[in-house]
C-alpha cells in the first residue's frame, strides 16, 4: 500500500538513517532520494532501512584472526618499534611524572637545550604541534624555572628560548637512561657503533 509521508514521518525516518549514518556512506543519498519523492511506498522504505541494518550487522561482526605479515610486510618491525618506543620514552616518563610534566615538556626542553637561543617559531616547526599546545608547555617550563625567554635585539617580535641551569640538569637526567638503553641494545646486537642505527633513523624521518 502506498502512503504519502507527511513531515512527521519524514523526521522519524531521518532519525533512523542518521543513527546508522556512521556505518553507511549512502545514508545521505537515501534521505535526499526519498525526500525528493515523498510518495514512495512504506514497504520500499522499510526494505531500504532493513538493508541499512544488514550492512550494520555485517560491519560489526567479530574478527578472530590476527593480521599477519602477508597483509603487512613489515608487521614484526612495526610491532618491535612500538615496544621499543614504549620502553624508550618510559624511562623518561617516570622522571617527568615527579615534576608533573609530560612528553611535550620533555621534547621542548630537549630541543631548547640542543639549540639554545632558538625562536618559538623554530621550536614550533620542530615539534609540529599547535601554538596553543606549545604556549601551555612553555608557560609551565618558564614558570618552573627550566626555560627562560629573551627578546632578540634586532627584532623585538622574536622570542628566544634558553635553558636555565635547572633545565640543563633536568634534560641530562632524562637523557641518561635513554642513552644507556641504546648503548645496551647496541652491545647485545654486536654492533660496534651506532652508525647503522643512525642511518636507519634518518631514513625513517619525514618520507613515507
Amino acid at each position: 500500500m502506498d502512503l504519502r509521508f507527511d513531515s512527521q514521518n519524514y523526521k522519524f525516518i531521518k532519525k533512523i538513517v542518521f543513527a546508522v549514518e556512521k556505518y553507511v556512506n549512502s545514508a545521505d543519498i537515501f534521505i535526499s532520494t526519498w525526500h525528493s519523492a515523498p510518495t514512495r511506498s512504506l514497504d520500499n522504505v522499510r526494505f531500504q532501512i532493513l538493508d541499512l541494518f544488514k550492512i550494520m550487522k555485517e560491519d560489526s561482526e567479530l574478527i578472530t584472526t590476527p593480521i599477519t605479515s602477508r597483509e603487512v610486510p613489515q608487521l614484526e618491525n612495526i610491532e618491535l618499534l612500538f615496544f621499543a618506543y614504549r620502553d624508550f620514552v618510559g624511562d623518561a616518563d617516570r622522571i617527568l611524572a615527579e615534576f608533573g610534566f609530560g612528553r611535550a615538556h620533555h621534547r621542548a626542553l630537549y630541543f631548547v637545550n640542543r639549540k639554545p637561543g632558538m625562536t618559538v617559531a623554530e621550536l614550533l616547526e620542530t615539534l609540529k604541534i599547535t601554538k596553543q599546545s606549545l604556549a601551555r608547555v612553555l608557560r609551565q617550563l618558564v614558570g618552573s624555572g627550566y626555560i627562560t625567554q629573551a627578546t632578540e635585539t634586532t627584532d623585538k617580535r622574536k622570542r628566544l628560548l634558553y635553558p636555565t641551569r635547572s633545565g640543563r640538569e633536568l634534560v641530562l637526567a632524562l637523557s641518561a637512561p635513554q642513552s644507556r638503553r641504546i648503548d645496551q641494545a647496541l652491545k647485545q646486537t654486536g654492533e660496534p657503533g651506532s652508525e647503522t642505527v643512525t642511518r636507519f633513523m634518518q631514513a625513517m624521518i619525514g618520507k613515507s
